[in-house]
């Protein structure tokens, strides 16, 4: 199927939202798992460091400028936390915040074909190259972002209908470095989103982090085995539980995040997970936004002493532990037992 095919220009109506799931939707998936939450903050380097040298959390892949943003990961067993900044710094005022959810897929270009065939509004997928010395060009991954899952955002659903006409897709290259690229991905990292990844390591050649794994099964292996043998660093960290997705109207965005999940099934009201998780949990909500991640700690008497004696302790109780939100630019990231 071609980028320009009829069937692929989706409309963003309401209707979209609220087509029933037959039976045959559900013979395929279209995700694998959460791979990993995009944190855009304004000083990458000290969140980045706070977290990886202070806490002792696992590198997942360390923090480097690229030509349109920086970005550094942080293994926390079944998903990783991308810190991202882009664009112009905000200053002492600007806070940080979880701006989208990327789930691993299947072969991306099947992904996107279910996805049509499911009637959720996305892109095409686009592939993200990186160039080489001689400028040759390798493809690294490829993304498709999707619409209607973290409500209804004008700009974000008109610049996913417009990306499918034909040759959009050639107009987004974020590795290229230019003006329009870079403002492309500063743009798109103001809103929430939704988006697939497929990761082609067979085109890693010597990239530290990546090219040592054959797949993303092994380096997500690796990595959470790295995780266990620090004893989960000084909070002591074993999973991400749950991201907490707040949305205006809970109906539609319920229905998408179904069909999406599909043939996984709702575990509880809004609540969806699959593989070794983190359960994705979709709350009602006065705005549409990524609200909170959910860590699992071996134990919370040794995390409070540890956020304690770090100056980093927010609200606790019996069950539940914040992290100082000022200490990560307002980032809402909880601790259980």
């Amino acid at each position: 199927m071609s980028k320009g095919d009829p069937e692929e220009l989706l409309p963003l109506s309401p209707a979209v939202f609220h087509v029933p799931l037959a039976l045959a939707d559900a013979e395929r998936p279209v995700i694998k798992q959460l791979d990993h939450v995009m944190a855009r903050v304004d000083d990458p380097r000290a969140i980045f460091s706070l977290l990886t040298e202070t806490l002792g959390l696992p590198v997942a892949w360390p923090l480097k400028s690229y030509p349109a943003f920086q970005s550094g990961g942080v293994a926390l067993g079944n998903l990783y936390l991308e810190i991202i900044q882009s664009g112009a710094r905000r200053g002492a005022e600007g806070r940080g915040r979880f701006c989208a959810i990327a789930f691993e897929t299947p072969p991306i270009e099947e992904a996107v074909r279910e996805l049509s065939r499911r009637r959720i509004p996305h892109t095409p997928a686009v592939p993200y190259v990186e160039r080489g010395r001689e400028g040759e060009g390798k493809k690294i991954r490829a993304n498709a972002v999707l619409g209607g899952l973290l409500g209804r955002d004008f700009l974000l659903d008109t610049t996913i209908l417009l990306s499918r006409l034909p040759g959009a897709s050639r107009l987004s290259d974020a590795a290229s470095g230019s003006a329009l690229d870079r403002w492309q991905m500063a743009r798109l990292l103001e809103h929430n989103f939704v988006f697939l990844c497929e990761f082609y390591y067979e085109n890693f050649g010597d990239l530290p982090f990546w090219s040592e794994f054959k797949d993303h099964g092994e380096k997500r292996a690796a990595d959470l085995a790295r995780l266990r043998a620090s004893g989960g660093g000084a909070l002591g960290v074993e999973s991400v539980s749950e991201i907490v997705v707040g949305v205006k109207d809970f109906d539609a965005a319920r229905e998408v995040w179904r069909k999406l999940y599909a043939p996984a099934p709702e575990k509880a009201e809004g609540v969806w997970e699959v593989d070794d998780g983190p359960a994705a949990r979709l709350v009602r909500a006065a705005s549409d936004s990524i609200r909170t991640l959910t860590l699992k700690v071996s134990s919370l008497e040794r995390a409070e002493t540890s956020l304690r004696e770090g100056g980093m302790l927010g609200a606790f109780d019996d069950d539940e532990i914040t992290v100082a939100p000022e200490r990560l630019e307002g980032l809402d990231v909880r601790l259980i037992a």
